[in-house]
């Protein structure tokens, strides 16, 4: 079993990998926005210009993006069935000594049992 020390060591050593993490995601997701508001142009660079929430408006009012939303949204749905089903019959089709192990709670009382040592 862990103790506080060890616990308080371990988060310590993990924290400049955690920080790495959040700058690699926060920056291009910072940087996105910023974009977002610009008139950018990639062909002609230094001609940008702040728009605001213009390019938004002429996002939403164009038709062809219910159309994407909904074909988005539709594939995301039937991927996510196909996993679930997929599952689904894995569990099923089991041998019996590896089943067991989920019916009889084996792998509930492993689950608490690290939990409760966090």
């Amino acid at each position: 079993m862990a103790t506080q020390h060890s616990r308080s060591a371990a988060r310590i050593m993990i924290s400049p990998a955690v920080g790495l993490l959040l700058i690699w995601m926060i920056v291009p997701l910072v940087l996105t926005v910023y974009f977002s508001l610009l008139r950018y142009n990639l062909l002609m660079p230094g001609t940008e210009r702040f728009v605001g929430f213009l390019n938004y408006k002429l996002f939403f009012n164009n038709p062809a993006f219910f159309t994407a939303l909904i074909n988005t949204l539709l594939l995301v749905g039937g991927v996510l069935i196909v996993t679930v089903v997929g599952v689904l019959v894995r569990l099923n089709t089991t041998p019996r000594p590896i089943a067991n192990k989920y019916r009889e709670g084996k792998l509930k009382r492993t689950l608490k049992r690290e939990f409760k040592s966090t």
